[in-house]
């Protein structure tokens, strides 16, 4: 069995296989900052925000500090999100 096969297997209660489909509860979530801006996006069309934000990051290593303004505005707008919903940065 696998690491994943075993935290999977865990969390579903019962033994998974490989290419299985299994819906479990995320312990804890994290987005880099190259696709914070996507996350962002897509939650404010859905009308959502996390269920349980103590249990999401945002994680801003690729590019800091900020490269150039349009990095800057998209870390600022991660930031103020994740103060906004009580996510993790």
């Amino acid at each position: 069995m696998t690491l994943a096969q075993a935290i999977l297997s865990h969390k579903a209660g019962r033994p998974v296989q490989p290419g299985e489909l299994v819906v479990v509860e995320v312990d804890h979530a994290m987005t880099i900052d190259s696709i914070v801006p996507t996350v962002i996006d897509r939650l404010e069309e859905l009308g959502a925000e996390p269920r349980h934000p103590e249990r999401v990051s945002l994680v801003y290593d690729h590019v800091a500090p900020a490269a150039n303004v349009n990095v800057a505005e998209a870390q600022r707008r991660g930031r103020a999100w994740a103060r906004r919903t009580g996510v993790n940065f």
